[in-house]
């Protein structure tokens, strides 16, 4: 589990340069879990949707999410 430091990047450079590694090393394997995630859905998603409707969604999602990334930002 990741956890946020006190610093806005969510990085703590109070932290050791092995600590760092670490951290850096865990958001690539959360990224590569959340890709082979993503790959799985899509399949699922285009037995009902078409590949027009599939994007149109990920679009939405990516919108929605940056959306909520700004708003969530604007509150501290």
């Amino acid at each position: 589990k990741l956890t946020r430091s006190t610093t806005r990047d969510g990085f703590s450079f109070t932290a050791s340069d092995d600590e760092l590694l670490k951290t850096v090393d865990k958001i690539f394997e959360l990224r590569q879990q959340a890709i082979e995630i993503e790959k799985k859905y899509k399949a699922e998603f285009l037995k009902v949707l078409s590949i027009r409707q599939y994007i149109e969604l990920q679009i939405t999602e990516n919108k929605f999410r940056q959306m909520l990334i700004q708003k969530l930002a604007t509150e501290d």
